[in-house]
Parts: C-alpha cells; sequence; structure tokens
C-alpha cells in the first residue's frame, strides 16, 4: 500500500511541476529583433531548447533570398531548456512524460497561451507577409487566437507523423495538424502526415507534399567525398567510424554506451553531447584511454555524419532525415520511454530500409557487426529515396505566399 501511495504522490508531484516549469518556460518569450519595412517579412515561430526545431528554422532563414526578411521568435526561454534536458536525459522522466502528457496538456496549452500575447502583439506592430510555425503543440492554440489578422499561417511539421498529445476537456488534441486553423497551409514531409491531413479534415488545397523535412544544405548539398572529411578530420579510412548523437541535450543513455563500446576497440566511436557541459565532462572522465572522441556542441554535424559508416541515436526526427540526406544508416532504441511523436521514426527507418533497431543497447555490438556485413544493401536501399529538396521547396512555397 505504501509503495503505491508513493506513486501516486509522485505522480502528482510530476504533474504539478510539470506544470510550473511549462508555465515558467513558455512565459518566457524572447522578442524579435527589429523588423526592416521595406522588405517582405516572414516571422518563423521556433523553440531555442530543441535542437531540431531550431536547426530547422535556422536553416529556413538562411535560405530566404535577400528580398524577403526572416526573423525567428523563439517560443521560451533559457528555463524551458534546463526542463527539455532534464526529460530527455533521463529514461524514468521520459517514461513519466509520456504517461502524463495527456494530463497536463491543460497547462501546457494555457502556457502555450501565455506566450502568445508577445507574438501578437508583434503581428500588431509589425505587417508581416507570412507566419511560420516549425514547433509542436500550437497549432490548436492558434486556430483560437490569429482569427481576424488575415495572415497566412505555413505550418511544417519536424516530425515524421502527428501524434496525439493530449486530452483537453475531453478532445484529443494533436502535434501538428489542425483543420480550424485560418488561412493556413500545410508542408508535409512524408506519406504519412499527408494521409493523416486528409483524415482529420484538412482541405488538400492547404495541403503542399514536399520531398522530406526541411535540413541544413549542408546535409543535403555535401560537396566533399567521405574519404576528403576523413583526411580533414583526422579519421583512419580504414576504420569503421560509429557516431553517437542523441540531440542537443545529448543523453545519459552515451554513458553506457560508452561503457558497452569500450569492449569493442575495432570501431572509431565518436560522441557528440550537444549542450549538455556535465554530460561531456561524465564521458571525458570515463574515456581515460582515449579510445573515443567525445565532442561538446559542434557545428559541423554535417561533415562527421558524411565521414561516419554508422550513425547511433534517439529516434528524433531531424537526425533521422540528416542521416538519410547524408545516405548513413542509423540504429535506433526502442521502448516505452521513446517520446510519442518520435515512434513511428522506428518503423519508418526499417520501412526504407535504411537503418536497424534494437530494444536494448547490449544489442548494438551484434547489430553493428550485422549492419557491416551487410552494408552493401543499405547502399542499394538509399539510391530508391528521392533527393532531400524540401528546403528549397519550403523557401519557394513561401516566396509564392509572400509575394500573393
Amino acid at each position: 500500500m505504501r509503495k503505491k501511495q508513493a506513486w501516486l504522490l509522485a505522480g502528482v508531484l510530476t504533474v504539478l511541476g510539470l506544470s510550473v516549469v511549462l508555465y515558467i518556460a513558455f512565459s518566457s518569450t524572447r522578442e524579435p529583433a527589429e523588423v526592416d519595412a521595406n522588405k517582405p517579412k516572414v516571422l518563423i515561430l521556433t523553440l531555442e531548447c530543441s535542437g531540431g526545431h531550431a536547426a530547422t528554422s535556422k536553416a529556413i532563414c538562411q535560405a530566404m533570398p535577400s528580398n524577403i526578411k526572416c526573423y525567428e521568435h523563439f517560443v521560451d526561454g533559457h528555463e524551458n531548456f534546463y526542463f527539455y534536458e532534464l526529460v530527455m536525459r533521463h529514461k524514468l522522466l521520459r517514461i513519466l512524460y509520456n504517461v502524463y502528457q495527456p494530463f497536463v496538456w491543460g497547462s501546457q496549452k494555457w502556457s502555450i497561451q501565455s506566450a502568445l500575447g508577445t507574438i501578437l502583439r508583434e503581428l500588431k506592430n509589425n505587417d508581416y507577409d507570412a507566419l511560420v510555425c516549425v514547433l509542436p503543440g500550437l497549432t490548436e492554440v492558434m486556430a483560437e487566437t490569429i482569427v481576424g489578422y488575415n495572415i497566412p499561417f505555413i505550418i511544417i511539421p519536424t516530425d515524421l507523423e502527428d501524434a496525439l498529445i493530449g486530452q483537453s476537456w475531453l478532445r484529443i488534441s494533436r502535434h501538428w495538424l489542425d483543420p480550424k486553423v485560418p488561412n493556413s497551409h500545410y508542408l508535409l514531409g512524408t506519406q504519412r502526415l499527408y494521409d493523416q491531413a486528409i483524415e482529420v479534415g484538412i482541405n488538400p488545397s492547404r495541403i503542399r507534399r514536399i520531398s522530406g523535412m526541411p535540413i541544413n544544405q549542408k546535409f543535403t548539398s555535401q560537396s566533399k567525398s567521405k574519404a576528403q572529411l576523413r583526411k580533414e578530420l583526422g579519421i583512419a579510412q580504414d576504420t569503421q567510424v560509429v557516431l553517437f548523437l542523441f540531440g542537443s541535450c545529448g543523453s545519459t543513455e552515451m554513458v553506457d554506451l560508452m561503457n558497452i563500446m569500450d569492449q569493442h576497440p575495432q570501431y572509431h566511436c565518436i560522441f557528440i553531447c550537444g549542450k549538455a557541459k556535465e554530460l561531456k565532462a561524465r564521458l571525458d572522465g570515463l574515456n581515460v584511454n582515449g579510445k573515443h572522441q567525445v565532442l561538446g556542441f559542434v557545428t559541423n554535424v554535417a561533415e562527421l555524419m558524411t565521414a561516419s559508416d554508422v550513425v547511433v541515436g534517439k529516434p528524433g526526427g531531424t537526425v533521422t532525415a540528416e542521416s538519410i540526406a547524408c545516405k548513413v544508416p542509423i540504429v535506433m532504441r526502442s521502448g516505452i520511454d521513446v517520446m510519442l511523436q518520435e515512434r513511428y521514426n522506428v518503423d519508418y527507418i526499417k520501412e526504407l530500409g535504411v537503418g536497424e533497431v534494437v530494444t536494448d543497447w547490449n544489442d548494438l555490438p551484434e547489430m553493428l557487426e550485422w549492419m557491416f556485413e551487410n552494408y552493401s544493401e543499405y547502399a542499394e536501399n538509399f539510391k530508391t529515396i528521392p533527393k532531400n529538396n524540401a528546403l528549397q521547396e519550403t523557401v519557394e512555397f513561401i516566396k509564392e505566399v509572400v509575394r500573393g
């Protein structure tokens, strides 16, 4: 009985804690830069705490032509990064988040609404020509908020499918797709997303099917060969390179993975910890013999990925799209702690034949051995996948919208 009471208390405290942190985080919106009134203007709603969302918005802004001014609005503050980092790095917290997410969605929605005050002030004070959203959970709230502004609202999912995120007033909510958003357009990078959009009642005329997820051009247009990059990075040409990548927050799973890979010195292992400084210090402490390469936040992920033979990481939408673009097979782990919006990615890589799935990281060495024995199969499967031109397609669509 005491154990049940303890778990119940833990659940209640988790719900309250998530609600408070989300309120603080989403209330800490950051103002975009001063707007140039002489050019068409696009405002992108994104998250600073999440590497994938931030990378997508940055890529879009960088690819925008000079005659269109692009601004990013980060709908979070630094507090949100610590919350997100905490959840992403610990398996138990991810499980609790998945379990309690339906019950905290009402609080999440309220927190997002509090952040919209800053966004609405921007819409009132500046004559934006388009509003672009690359973060989940905002479409339902925006449907209730931007009525009357008569501004095109372009939604670009950074996930490969739309997942249910909770229950608000006994009504299921979704991450991305909502037919009620006025003047909206959906740029969808997978057939799964397109089918879901039709299923929830979005008019096909409001949907543009693009060739993938918009990612940085470094991943889709790498001019250097694997051999050239290995030479520049100081990696032996004849070694088997495995890149460990768990998002901008890293993951404590990387500690277990380093211990596992210590027993397999035939691989050149690269661990990217992102912004998680404590995690990097911990891995540096374990890497006493220097047999592995441990990195913090880097800006050359595309080069490191192209130089690698296999990527090992969490099933995020962005890293999935990047590994496919670089034609490098990926290994993911499935389990109840995998975030709801990322679970389809596990099936997606298997459907395309460009990756493998394990249920326990202890099985990774055996899986890597099998993958290298059958490596040519992945190369053939990558040939069947059309090139990802989604970034260019996205920019062209935005240009069409802002020019009427």
